[in-house]
């Protein structure tokens, strides 16, 4: 962890801090903020809430800011994804974006289908049965099958 170190005493060399605490009031430092969180917490009136779950709070919105599953771990100092999946909250917002996600694929799904229903025998191709580089001019060989799309059977235009 020596890269998460050095990231939170970069900001002491900006502020000119003469201590190593985060937290501080009136410029001393704060040694125990267990009270002080308990306190705003009521005053704001939240409540079952403890610092602690200001973890899971990080971890989860860095997670929806885009950052990689990997970054989150380094900073966070978790070495498995089981203890990641912990901290990581999915919640109804994140449920309604997957909605969504499904939804813009099986719209293109969907259009795709209407287009081959559509064109019916259009996407129909014909494709030499035999190798004509070998025997003819593929342009003028009749030796060919018919290709459907997906949604129809193949069929054969020639016998053998």
């Amino acid at each position: 962890m020596p890269e998460l170190k050095e990231m939170l005493l970069r900001p002491s060399k900006v502020r000119h801090l003469k201590h190593n605490h985060v937290f501080t009031y009136r410029g001393v430092p704060v040694k125990e903020i267990k009270r002080s969180f308990k306190s705003a917490c009521k005053k704001a009136g939240i409540e079952d809430f403890r610092f602690h779950d200001l973890r899971h709070t990080f971890i989860t919105n860095m997670r929806k800011a885009g950052v990689e599953r990997g970054i989150i771990m380094k900073i966070t100092g978790h070495k498995t994804t089981s203890m990641f999946d912990r901290y990581n909250t999915v919640d109804q917002e994140d449920a309604l974006r997957a909605m969504e996600k499904l939804d813009g694929y099986l719209d293109v799904e969907r259009q795709k289908i209407t287009s081959y229903l559509l064109q019916g025998e259009a996407y129909r191709y014909k494709r030499p049965l035999h190798n004509p580089s070998l025997h003819c001019d593929p342009c003028h060989c009749e030796r060919s099958e018919a290709i459907s799309s997906p949604f129809y059977p193949r069929t054969m235009n020639h016998e053998l």
